[in-house]
This record gives C-alpha cells, structure tokens and sequence, in this order.
C-alpha cells in the first residue's frame, strides 16, 4: 500500500510539470499609507478590468466595510462587519445588489482566538452552520457543515504537510470518505513569501491551477498572475 501511495505522489508530480498552463488573469492589490490593503482589482488575459473591491478600516485598523463591483463598476454586493474588544470579527452583514437580497453570519471563537464555527442567516432564520478545526501550526484540519435542523451536509479533512523550516508546503483535502479530491502545493523565497502554488483537483471536474505572486520592496503581496492547465479534463 505504501509503494502504491509513493507511484501516485510520483505520477501526480509529473503531471503537474507536464501541465500546460495558460495565463487567464491577474490580480492586483493596493495599499494605503498605513500598509491597509484598500483595492483588489482583478483583470482578465488580455488586461481588462473584470471586477474590483474596496476595502474601509476603522481606527483600529479593522476591516468594517467591503464593496465589490464589476469592471464597469457596477454594484455587486456591500459587506459591513463587527468586531468584539479583542479586535475578533463577530458579525458580518451582505446586500447582495445583483441578487436583491440580503444576509449574515456570526463567528465564534475558541480560547486559542481561532474561528472555530460560523453560522449564516437570511433574515433572523439560520441556513447552515459551519464548524472547524485546527493544527497545532493553526492551519485548518477539518471543515464540517450543517442544515438549519444540525443535519451534516458535508465533511471534509485536510492533511497539512510543512518543510524543514515550518512552512506550510501541501494540503491534502478528502472528503468523509477519505477520498482525495484536492491538493495545494507552495513554494518559497528565500524570505518565507509564497511565490507560487498549485491547485491539483483530483475529481477532474475542474483544470489545474496556478498562481506566481510578486511583492513590493516592504514585503507586501501586490497581486499574481493566474493560470490555468490546458490539458482537457475528461
């Protein structure tokens, strides 16, 4: 069994390097003064603006307001959101513009300050419930969601695999059944920055992804050019 495991680690790897990839958009990102990311802005292939965010922060330097909208800068949706004395997000409120429509959630918090459950509401009525948890690096192991009855919908697990230095270098994510369906791969500078990652969708429902990101001279993520396998999936 193990062999086999290694076969496929193997075959998965020279897949991904055979890959043809296509590049489909690029993100970039803006800062203000402070170093608050203000602007996300996404292009197409050939440099069109497809959608764009814009975030507001309070004295704190707390996120309470996001506006998205489309190139032309149409109005997609409004996020407004609430923060507790610890500076943790405990509720956030969407108007969804194209859909007429409007929601919430709430976040709930563990004694390490990880979200550890969220719940979705339209109106006062709850939809689903999400529960998580964590490695002991607090990236997430298990991601479990629920019906408004507590009936789960669905169960998913993510293996965490970290280099010699602590970083996080794959995630493995199955479902209940311990099937594989998604892999993440990370590289890095020679400063701990992501510089690339790939996404290998194991359903083939889905092409393989990539992104290569660049940073400013303080460090910050200014956006990543995105790609895609041109290989068909069947």
């Amino acid at each position: 069994m193990k062999n086999l495991l290694i076969l496929v680690l193997i075959f998965i790897s020279l897949q991904v390097k055979a890959d043809n990839y296509q590049l489909v958009g690029k993100r970039q990102y803006i800062y203000n003064e402070k170093g608050l990311r203000t602007q996300k802005i996404s292009f197409d292939s050939e440099g069109r603006t497809e959608k764009k965010v814009l975030y507001f922060y309070d004295s704190k330097g707390n996120k309470i307001r996001t506006e998205k909208y489309l190139g032309n800068d149409t109005l997609l949706a409004v996020y407004n959101y609430r923060f507790n004395d610890k500076n943790e997000k405990i509720n956030s409120f969407k108007t969804d513009w194209a859909k007429n429509k409007k929601s919430s959630k709430l976040y709930f918090y563990n004694d390490k300050e990880q979200n550890f459950k969220s719940e979705y509401y339209t109106g006062a009525n709850l939809i689903k419930k999400v529960e998580y948890e964590f490695d002991k690096f607090g990236n997430q192991t298990k991601y479990a969601t629920y019906n408004a009855k507590g009936e789960q919908t669905s169960l998913f697990y993510t293996e965490n695999k970290y280099d010699n230095k602590g970083r996080l270098s794959k995630k493995y994510k199955r479902n209940n059944k311990g099937v594989l369906e998604k892999e993440y791969q990370y590289n890095y500078n020679n400063k701990s920055q992501v510089t690339s990652s790939i996404t290998i969708y194991h359903d083939g429902k889905r092409a393989n992804s990539k992104r290569v990101y660049t940073f400013d001279s303080k460090g910050r993520k200014t956006g990543f050019d995105n790609f895609v396998s041109a290989i068909a999936k069947k």
